[in-house]
């Protein structure tokens, strides 16, 4: 998460990472959601599907949730085995806020 973070600010240091709790289509789930200043949703999206390349991973997008889902990332930091990842990207005048959950949900 770090890394997508300076990927995102490049030089910005005013973001806020906190753990939280997300909804998602199947129910709510520990999450983290990332707050990012003066970003777009569409730049926020699209540097996250390129980091996510770097896991291995291939976000799709659900429509019908606005979910994106990364299947089998591998995050070794994180398991051995490969994870999902869930993400909802909400977008407001002045930020965006990234939230993520890991796991099967």
């Amino acid at each position: 998460m770090m890394a997508f973070v300076s990927l995102m600010l490049h030089a910005q240091s005013d973001y806020e990472i906190k753990e939280d709790t997300l909804s998602m289509s199947r129910g709510e789930k520990n999450s983290f959601t990332l707050v990012i200043p003066n970003a777009t949703a569409g730049l926020a999206e699209d540097t996250w599907k390129k980091y996510m390349r770097d896991f291995k991973g291939r976000p799709k997008l659900n429509k019908k949730s606005n979910e994106w889902m990364t299947d089998n990332a591998e995050l070794k930091v994180v398991s051995d085995n490969t994870i999902d990842i869930y993400t909802k990207f909400h977008e407001n005048p002045e930020l965006i806020r990234l939230m993520s959950c890991f796991g099967s949900i």
